[in-house]
């Protein structure tokens, strides 16, 4: 089905991208001139000339890439760079209402000495192996492995 593009110098037929296309401007241009009592012209002619604007601004485009290949290089690396993934990272500060000041000194105390603890117990390892460590000393690196990951989540 062909559209008909009525200039100054004459008519000019285009044939639509798809059938689909041609019906859709059919339809429109039927609702168009029913509500406001047009003839057919206007509205194909709005069409097309949407479409016009999409292959010129293409061809424009396409040509300024001809002639700065590197300008439109940087361009579309700088799209790239827009589009692609980058990972969530979030920084997690500790709830101040959580803890007064005298609970935070009795657990910074706590904690310091649960450090020195598991300080000796590495050095335990670091010379006689993991086999050498008793239950408690076991127990003691565990709660202090789910201590360590509690302060770091926040």
């Amino acid at each position: 089905m062909l559209l008909t593009l009525t200039l100054a110098t004459g008519p000019i037929a285009m044939q639509p991208t798809s059938d689909r296309v041609s019906t859709y401007l059919q339809d429109l241009s039927v609702q168009y001139t029913t509500a406001h009592g047009l003839p057919d012209a206007p509205v194909q002619t709005l069409a097309i000339a949407g479409e016009a604007l999409y292959a010129g601004t293409a061809q424009g485009v396409y040509r300024a890439s001809l002639q700065k290949p590197d300008r439109w290089q940087k361009v579309a690396d700088r799209w790239h760079m827009w589009t692609q993934r980058r990972p969530r990272l979030r920084v997690r500060q500790p709830r101040e209402d959580a803890f007064t000041d005298d609970d935070e000194s009795e657990e910074d105390e706590a904690f310091e000495k649960l450090q020195r603890e598991v300080d000796r117990i590495l050095d335990k390892i670091a010379r006689e192996g993991t086999e050498s460590l008793t239950r408690q000393e076991r127990r003691t690196m565990q709660r202090a492995s789910q201590l360590f990951r509690e302060r770091l989540s926040g």
